[in-house]
């Protein structure tokens, strides 16, 4: 039973309560007759025989009995009308013992429109939010309605709500609105670091797209750079650590950064460099400072986030190719032949024998200096050129690799940083590296697949499990996983049961069951 049901109840019981306390008997009926106030309850009538008698005695018969029950109706709603909370406790009280919830629905509507009680408004348009959003029996959900109500509870004082309100109005395109309620959620600064991170990057994102709110790139940047700087999930453009668990989230919030790193070629690199800093400082001071900077020409948006209508249905937008990166990164170049070619057993082998197969071929990585040390791993697919994921190294040079048979040094000789996806070349040749590689459109759901890396730092660690799905992210094809991999186990490799290479071990969900994923070798070739 929901609340709104027990208000009733409660309502109800007070109500028969009143009317045992009401007027003695005996009141004449043309007494009645000339009184045009709202009493505190509308007399009750069953039927063409049975009324409350209590208030205009036996003598009436039942047509005066209706036209009386009109007469009080009538006079509550002129005082409901005026704001009175009295006359609004008689009409709903009667209108909930005649379950004739349009009639309920309207009488709290014209208290709304009256100048009553600010604190008795927000609770009307809380019961209404919640009537229009969940329905009753007998009357329709109707999310526009649900949404307007809940926008007058939150502008009667239910704050609380506001980032509810501010959401469905982003996803529904009413983006002015929606602008002045997320500025006013993160002037607030309230919340925990995840609302007060997504409230940022909302608010930056809403002025970058403009269409009906404001457009101003600067302002933009300042507020998305500041949500990233709180977000735990920063290269996602999310303010969780990984959103591909949540698709729905995922699409949104991938097509979000989509938009806004194509907005952000409007902003002068030096200009990013004064906005960051007065990112730093405090929202109102660097606010200021940037909404003074001289505006970029405004360029039309080409897209924006998709909506509530079709967000669950809406595929990733496919990444565009990287051509190149700055702070010494190289472009982008896949793989060609060798491991490309596909060449792949069809024969199944024992994990043991897989193992020996692969760990030779597997090489814990180090990027960094002594302080700040990024572990992760690195698998060689010719006697120079070794796979990784971009995230695990700290710079494109200076990379230290070493395993059982040694140590040696690499570099980065192609980079995706969008896809995670990174080359490596050692000017000291191996001669363990895998030469078997298995197309991710000839890999089944439900397969035995091992994983080998260096979770922790621990070597040639193998764990094993199954393929539990295809997905795809920012155009790329992920082999889902429930082989355990951990922290340094990114840039390892997923063998499939015949020891060949299907792909390389990317990342995993934090806080779920063992929601691991691997980029199908597929994506580092041609």
């Amino acid at each position: 039973m929901n609340a709104l049901i027990l208000r009733w109840l409660a309502l109800l019981a007070s109500l028969a309560l009143a009317a045992c306390a009401s007027s003695p008997a005996g009141n004449s009926v043309s007494r009645a007759g000339t009184n045009s106030a709202c009493p505190p309850s509308i007399v009750a009538i069953a039927g063409p025989t049975q009324w409350d008698t209590s208030r205009y005695g036996g003598s009436a018969n039942y047509d005066t009995m209706l036209q009386l029950r009109d007469r009080e109706i009538a006079a509550c709603r002129s005082e409901v009308a005026a704001g009175s909370l009295p006359a609004l406790r008689s009409l709903e009280g009667h209108w909930r013992r005649e379950q004739n919830l349009p009639q309920l629905v309207s009488t709290y509507q014209s208290y709304l429109d009256s100048t009553g009680d600010s604190r008795v408004k927000r609770q009307l348009a809380l019961d209404m939010y919640a009537l229009y959003k969940d329905g009753e029996p007998g009357f329709r959900p109707n999310a526009n309605e649900a949404q307007r109500y809940l926008g007058l509870a939150v502008n009667y004082g239910a704050t609380g709500l506001r980032p509810d309100y501010a959401r469905l109005l982003a996803l529904q395109g009413q983006n002015a609105e929606a602008q002045r309620q997320y500025k006013t959620l993160v002037d607030q600064g309230a919340g925990t670091r995840e609302a007060r991170c997504e409230n940022q990057l909302q608010l930056g994102y809403l002025y970058f797209l403009g269409q009906g709110a404001t457009q101003n790139a600067n302002l933009g940047y300042f507020y998305w750079q500041r949500g990233l700087e709180q977000a735990a999930g920063a290269r996602w453009g999310s303010c969780i650590s990984d959103n591909f668990g949540d698709q729905k989230r995922y699409r949104y919030e991938t097509d979000r950064k989509q938009f806004v790193d194509a907005q952000l070629k409007q902003v002068s690199i030096a200009t990013q460099s004064t906005i960051r800093e007065a990112a730093r400082m405090s929202p109102e001071t660097g606010a200021a400072r940037v909404a003074a900077l001289p505006l970029p020409r405004p360029s039309q948006p080409t897209a924006s986030v998709t909506s509530t209508a079709n967000i669950a249905a809406a595929a990733p937008a496919s990444r565009p190719a990287s051509n190149t990166y700055t702070n010494g990164w190289p472009a982008w170049s896949p793989l060609r032949g060798g491991i490309c070619a596909m060449a792949h057993s069809n024969t199944a082998v024992s994990r043991a024998s897989l193992y020996s197969t692969a760990a030779p071929a597997l090489w814990t990585l180090l990027s960094g200096d002594a302080k700040a040390t990024v572990i992760g791993s690195a698998v060689a697919v010719t006697p120079s050129l070794l796979l990784s994921n971009c995230h695990v190294l700290s710079e494109p040079t200076g990379i230290s690799l070493q395993n059982s048979t040694g140590r040696r040094s690499a570099r980065v000789i192609a980079a995706d940083l969008d896809g995670d996806r990174c080359i490596l070349m050692s000017e000291q040749p191996s001669t363990a590296y895998l030469q078997r590689g298995r197309s991710i459109s000839r890999v089944q759901i439900g397969e035995d697949v091992s994983a080998v890396g260096s979770p922790k730092g621990m070597s040639n660690t193998l764990s094993v499990g199954i393929v539990a799905g295809k997905r795809e992210r920012s155009g790329l094809s992920l082999l889902q996983t429930d082989a355990a991999l951990s922290n340094g186990s990114s840039g390892g490799g997923l063998f499939d049961n015949r020891a060949n290479l299907i792909g390389i071990t990317t990342f995993r969900i934090p806080d779920a069951n063992s929601l691991n994923f691997a980029i199908a070798i597929d994506e580092f070739c041609e």
